[in-house]
């Protein structure tokens, strides 16, 4: 009897977890507006609302901007989930070593600003806006596309 009630307590929980980590896979679905990043030092940057992160069926990334009225800068990449509200964002670095990115465009970590080619946020989602904060507690506010 005791060992049944250790059961069905430790099944419980895996269905928790498993479903928590389902809403935030599930919810980010979709292509998100940056609308503004808020840097640990109070800086606010909102002149940024040509860029676009899209999350595709809880496996694939892209990165788009908005170069111009005719011209876009699309960079793709995967995710993965380390833990329930935190997504780990790594972009396809294939052909880095020869020189040349196939999927990547020659100055995404300049118009991303990102440091490097992986960025791991945890998520927060609000009624309209979700919220991705990184390592370096910079904070990124996204409305829904």
């Amino acid at each position: 009897m005791i060992m049944r009630r250790k059961f069905t307590y430790l099944f419980s929980v895996c269905i928790f977890l498993v479903s928590c980590s389902d809403f935030y896979q599930t919810k980010l679905n979709g292509q998100w507006q940056l609308l503004n990043i808020t840097y640990p030092s109070g800086t606010i940057t909102d002149d940024i609302l040509t860029q676009f992160y899209s999350f595709q069926y809880e496996r694939l990334f892209s990165y788009t901007t908005l170069l111009t009225p005719d011209s876009s800068s699309i960079s793709y990449g995967y995710i993965n989930f380390p833990d329930p509200d935190v997504v780990l964002v790594s972009m396809d670095t294939t052909g880095l070593s020869a020189g040349s990115l196939r999927n990547i465009h020659p100055k995404f970590l300049e118009y991303s600003g990102w440091d490097s080619y992986q960025k791991k946020f945890d998520i927060t989602f609000n009624d309209k806006t979700m919220t991705l904060r990184d390592e370096k507690n910079i904070v990124y506010i996204f409305k829904k596309y």
